[in-house]
């Protein structure tokens, strides 16, 4: 037992790990370091004991399409693929670009990906195509993927793009949960029927990171009265969200305005896209989809589970 497990031992050493891999790829001793930069003798050594410089593990790594962990015996062979997608996408900001290029550049590759995520649903695809960009404005394209686990939805329209990948959850209530307790949602929903909600909500959007307004800035923006502007955000900071926790809206209060205790308001960026995506979702199910470009149904059960009425009646 003793003499298998030396072997073992042996055989996941890093210089036989990168000798196995070298001759995997039909390679030799001074093919592999002229890839690497360094020399034949080098590449020699590391196979008989010692150990390369500490940048070059990365690229044996990518050379040989595993992990660092498996070149010292840990893990398995390749690179999985969560990781893989992270070290591609990270190559992204060691390129000679501006922030912002970088960040265009990362959001159109995320998109690339959940796309290739949305065409995996189909079991006898097995090769990536783009996505389609539809310019038609009056109608709305989408795609839409859903089984017994998850839902997943995919805008088209150029200029109005959104993913949703919504799991459902994984006990007895299933997706009822959404609609429990859901008073304060239909409150929501009340209210942002009000236009004026929609509009005072619009313009905090439009200030700057940091940047508050106060009422009377934002009623005479608005052209909403002082009264409603003052009721709009007392709503909005105080009335949305519930059970403590950072909130949709911010007010801070004003030194200096003689004594007013005036306060001035804004929103939290961390639920901006919360409401975009509210709306933009909105838009889709209020005006229809004219057509699918991939649509998948794998679900074989009804999206709710039926629940009992209540009864309602007064005990005598």
């Amino acid at each position: 037992m003793g003499t298998k497990d030396n072997k073992d031992n042996e055989e996941k050493t890093f210089s036989k790990i990168l000798q196995k891999l070298r001759k995997e790829a039909g390679m030799t001793q001074e093919q592999l370091a002229n890839m690497l930069g360094v020399s034949a003798q080098a590449v020699s050594k590391w196979e008989n004991g010692s150990y390369p410089e500490g940048d070059l593990l990365p690229k044996l790594a990518d050379q040989f399409d595993v992990s660092i962990d498996y070149l010292y015996g840990r893990g398995s062979d390749k690179t999985s693929l969560e990781q893989y997608v992270v070290d591609e996408l990270s190559k992204i900001w060691e390129e000679p670009l501006t922030t912002d290029e970088k960040v265009k550049k990362l959001a159109d590759k995320v998109r690339n990906i959940l796309w290739a995520c949305n065409i995996s649903g189909w079991e006898t695809n097995r090769n990536y195509y783009d996505a389609p960009i539809v310019k038609d404005s009056s109608n709305r394209y989408a795609s839409a993927i859903f089984n017994n686990y998850e839902y997943r939805y995919m805008s088209f329209n150029e200029g109005r793009e959104f993913y949703i990948n919504l799991k459902e959850p994984e006990n007895e209530e299933g997706y009822n949960v959404f609609f429990k307790d859901s008073k304060d949602i239909r409150e929501l929903f009340k209210r942002l029927s009000d236009k004026d909600y929609v509009d005072i909500i619009c313009y905090l959007y439009s200030l700057a990171r940091m940047e508050f307004a106060t009422t009377e800035s934002i009623s005479k923006a608005t052209g909403i009265s002082l009264d409603k502007t003052e009721k709009v955000l007392e709503f909005l900071v105080t009335g949305i969200t519930k059970q403590g926790g950072n909130k949709a809206f911010e007010s801070i209060a004003l030194v200096g305005c003689d004594g007013e205790g005036k306060r001035a308001y804004s929103s939290n960026e961390n639920y901006a896209g919360l409401f975009l995506v509210l709306f933009e979702i909105a838009d889709y199910f209020t005006y229809g989809v004219a057509g699918y470009s991939l649509q998948i149904d794998n679900r074989n059960k009804p999206w709710l589970k039926k629940q009992e009425k209540q009864n309602n009646s007064k005990k005598q």
